[in-house]
């Protein structure tokens, strides 16, 4: 890939691949076929098209259209709501049956199940 810069003044690849990309778009050909007619890598119109972008957010002070913004969030309340709405009773192959409350903590039920499973 090209290597990025930081001057203010457009390189000659730059104005270039502008010129190329101009033209791609009044020929009305996708990026795929007009790369494809004129012998260029796909890759490298669609890398210049995004840092022209970039670049023009930077050279006007303003941040590119497609930078997301974050936005802080604050997690409340407890973890999700338990799977199931009534207590279970769980058999296990070795016949012993578990008992298991609406709202058990599901790591702790399943460290107990593997217990039991390893020791019975």
């Amino acid at each position: 890939m090209p290597r990025r810069s930081t001057s203010q003044i457009p390189t000659e690849t730059e104005r270039r691949m502008r010129a190329l990309l101009e033209e791609q778009a009044r020929s009305g050909r996708t990026l795929t076929e007009f790369s494809r007619r004129r012998g260029i890598p796909r890759v490298r119109l669609s890398w210049w098209k995004g840092e022209i972008r970039r670049r023009e957010g930077v050279r006007s002070g303003s941040l590119p259209r497609r930078t997301p913004r974050l936005l802080p969030v604050e997690v409340t309340g407890s973890s999700a709501p338990p799977v199931w709405t009534r207590d279970l009773v769980i058999e296990l192959r070795s016949g012993h049956r578990v008992h298991v409350p609406v709202g058990v903590d599901l790591c702790v039920l399943q460290s107990v199940l593997r217990l039991l499973e390893e020791s019975c």
